[in-house]
């Protein structure tokens, strides 16, 4: 009878476990930003910002990764998540199937975000709301990033940073909004 026990654990955590999609901005910058020709030689730096799961309750994408670029091209964020396309299997092996994408924001996109993403929290804060009500705070920082805070029937903020990227919805964890001003920040200083 124990042997069963360590089997049943083990297919129950093979439902749960969650692999994260590889994501390496690097990839972008290689092939979309710095485009290195035949006997090119070229130097550059990567800052990273956040890595990590976005809240898949209410999220589109499944991981981000957040991280700053400086080069001879010019100093940018690059924003690349993973989000899930289609579903195949049955019962507990279950196989998820990605699309990766990446977006790029110059530095001026950048400060905006800086600036914009805690004006919309305050904004929220002082907006009266009614029972079974959303309220949406959002601002476009680009032609491929809105972002968006809400709260629903209460006072407070909801627990997740909206990053809307070429329509698929970033959920971040608003306790890593503090983390993620301050890289920018150190990021755009450097």
């Amino acid at each position: 009878m124990k042997p069963i026990i360590p089997i049943l654990f083990a297919t129950f955590l093979s439902g749960c476990l969650q692999v994260r999609p590889l994501i390496r901005n690097e990839v972008f910058v290689k092939n979309e930003i710095e485009k290195i020709k035949l006997s090119e030689e070229k130097t550059s730096t990567q800052y990273l910002i956040y890595k990590g799961f976005t809240d898949y309750r209410v999220s589109d994408a499944t991981f981000v990764e957040i991280s700053g670029y400086t080069g001879k091209e010019g100093k940018y964020i690059i924003i690349g998540y993973a989000n899930r396309t289609d579903v195949v299997g049955q019962g507990n092996v279950m196989v998820y199937k990605y699309a990766v994408d990446y977006i790029k924001l110059d530095v001026e996109q950048t400060k905006l975000l800086i600036n914009k993403l805690p004006e919309l929290i305050t904004a929220l804060k002082n907006k009266k709301k009614i029972f079974n009500e959303i309220v949406y705070s959002d601002y476009r920082i680009s032609d491929e990033l809105v972002i968006s805070i809400n709260v629903k029937n209460s006072s407070t903020i909801n627990s997740t940073i909206d990053f809307w990227a070429k329509g698929v919805k970033i959920s971040i964890p608003r306790s890593s909004q503090n983390n993620i001003l301050d890289r920018l920040k150190v990021f755009l200083s450097r």
